[in-house]
């Protein structure tokens, strides 16, 4: 056991002298009191026995940065004062700072390998449900691009041969060569109004992009449905697996420091949604189980 110690003396008013020993703080005042040019004894006014003895008088002086005098191990404090100043700071640290400050940092660390194997578990399941949703929709998208890419090239062509028709017709009216009319009108068409028309009327066929883009949101939504996800859990799956937490200011961190509760409740739910997926589809039963959230 060690001590920390708060010592007064008659001749040095206003001041308490404040510091550690491994021995009884009667044995230090006396070793204080011994030196030459102190006047008067030093007594000791108050102790607390402690682990960490050197632990709590830095945590002291730290926290009663500005009533300390200097470098020195003095505090410009009442001892009523002093005392209870003193006893809140114990109160805070602990009697053995050092090994409390080594045991959070311990827990952080273990804190941090959780969310980590749980973020690898996250990207994992994003992985699993996207090849799903890619399996199901793709057939249908590649089917729907083809005919798009058909009607694309028929379009082309015949928008192609109209203009060169109506080129060579135009240069037999004008008495210019037929051919380089018909070829300039296919040119012309080709800068500016043939996109725009293909444009268009791809955008009015079927099936168009939109029916594209409609084929994956359906497929997501059936099985976001079948997993019973939400597409806002589903969110928060992807975003947990893009992160990698207590990282130096990464994505995680600055949403976390703007707004620490919805980031929190984003990561709880992703991480509830996560476990369930575990829990009840085989085919995510090899995923790591993260370790469990500490208390």
């Amino acid at each position: 056991m060690q001590y920390i110690y708060l010592l007064t003396n008659v001749h040095v008013p206003k001041l308490v002298k404040f510091g550690f020993s491994r021995r009884d703080s009667r044995l230090r005042a006396a070793e204080l009191s011994a030196a030459t040019g102190v006047p008067g004894k030093w007594e000791v006014h108050h102790f607390w026995e402690v682990e960490d003895g050197y632990g709590v008088e830095q945590e002291v002086f730290f926290q009663l940065a500005d009533k300390r005098l200097g470098k020195k191990e003095f505090l410009e404090m009442e001892p009523k004062e002093a005392i209870a100043e003193i006893s809140a700071v114990i109160a805070d640290v602990g009697i053995n700072p050092t090994a409390r400050a080594k045991a959070e940092a311990e827990r952080a660390e273990i804190e941090r390998t959780r969310m980590v194997a749980e973020r690898v578990a996250a990207r994992d399941v994003v992985a699993a449900i996207d090849v799903e949703i890619h399996r199901i929709s793709r057939p249908a998208q590649d089917q729907a691009e083809q005919l798009i890419r058909r009607r694309n090239t028929v379009a082309g062509w015949v928008l192609t041969l109209i203009a060169f028709v109506l080129g060579v017709s135009i240069g037999y009216a004008a008495g210019v060569n037929p051919l380089s009319a018909g070829v300039a009108a296919v040119v012309v068409g080709w800068l500016l109004p043939f996109p725009l028309l293909i444009d268009h009327i791809l955008k009015r066929g079927t099936p168009n992009r939109q029916d594209v883009d409609r084929l994956y949101t359906e497929a997501r939504r059936k099985v976001l449905a079948k997993h019973k996800l939400t597409e806002e859990t589903y969110g928060a799956l992807n975003r947990m697996a893009s992160r990698l937490p207590y990282g130096d200011m990464d994505d995680y961190t600055a949403d976390l420091m703007v707004d620490p509760e919805r980031m929190l409740e984003d990561w709880d739910e992703a991480e509830k949604a996560m476990r369930a997926l575990i829990a009840k589809d085989a085919r995510f039963s090899t995923l790591a189980e993260p370790k469990p959230r500490l208390q």
